[in-house]
């Protein structure tokens, strides 16, 4: 029969040592949850805010001046017309602070009259010990042909795009509806 022997110091430390590694595992696979919930998170309100915008842009009178649209559905820059929804990402890059001016988007939410945005859920929110506001909802438009006439403006195909700050950059959410002028419906 065997006695029971106790454990040597060096049998100690090494199972301290392995149950060191295990608990940082845990901890860094917790923060990594923490962060990806948060941005699952940012990405949801977001996408809701995106939603809101563009339901409301596609509520909101046509209006035009001749074939072309004016005022709200305004195509302002032709160059994102490519790419209306930003899957290039332009938008997120720390450089574009201002992405109406640089021509990545066509219109900003302070554009919207103050009627209108009091219809919109606020964005008020800024990042804590900072002056960084959470979200920014902007819009970019692109012209629909005239199936009966082509050289004319039967209508706009809108993307409502939503970002927040990333890191150093942002992240966005697009979403597409589409709104049809009147006048050309009725032709």
């Amino acid at each position: 029969m065997t006695c029971p022997r106790g454990m040597t110091v060096i049998e100690v430390v090494i199972s301290l040592g392995l149950l060191t590694i295990a608990l940082l595992g845990v901890a860094g696979a917790h923060t990594i949850a923490s962060a990806s919930l948060r941005q699952g998170k940012r990405m949801s309100q977001a996408t809701a805010m995106a939603q809101e915008l563009a339901g409301l842009l596609a509520a909101l009178p046509y209006s035009s001046s001749g074939s072309q649209p004016t005022g709200t559905f305004a195509n302002v820059t032709t160059a994102n017309d490519a790419d209306l929804t930003d899957a290039a990402g332009a938008i997120d890059a720390s450089t574009a602070t201002n992405p109406v001016s640089a021509n990545i988007v066509d219109h900003a939410e302070g554009e919207l009259p103050a009627s209108v945005l009091v219809a919109l859920s606020p964005i008020g929110v800024s990042i804590p010990n900072s002056n960084i506001t959470v979200f920014q909802r902007y819009w970019s438009i692109a012209p629909i042909a005239d199936p009966l006439t082509p050289a004319n403006v039967g209508g706009v195909t809108i993307a409502a795009i939503v970002r927040w700050p990333v890191g150093s950059g942002y992240n966005h959410v697009a979403v597409v509806a589409t709104r049809y002028d009147p006048q050309q419906l009725r032709e």
